[in-house]
């Protein structure tokens, strides 16, 4: 970026020294947004994550309600496969500490 890409250039060292900061500012918002973005990407793999959690608990129930041994064990199985996506997930992001299984 060169002086004049996004402010006319001015011969006043005042003006000047206003215009980098409204550049370094307007960078600034970019990462910010970027930043945002991020995290709201793995806000919405752990709130998945969680649902399907919960979809995979309730099914567990439903298994040892009925004393169905199969299905309890593949609840499990998938109880600890969402437990290890809601674990990726929450670690992706390296201020949310990691889900332990």
């Amino acid at each position: 970026m060169t002086e004049t890409d996004d402010f006319p250039y001015h011969h006043d060292p005042a003006i000047r020294k206003l215009q980098r900061e409204m550049r370094n500012t307007l960078s600034a918002l970019d990462d910010l947004a970027a930043a945002v973005t991020a995290l709201q990407t793995e806000q919405a793999a752990v709130d998945t994550a969680v649902t399907d959690l919960v979809s995979e608990v309730t099914a567990l129930q439903a298994a040892v309600t009925s004393g169905d041994t199969v299905a309890i064990e593949a609840a499990v199985t998938s109880i600890t496969a969402v437990t290890t996506a809601l674990t990726t997930a929450a670690s992706a992001d390296p201020g949310v500490a990691p889900v332990i299984p």
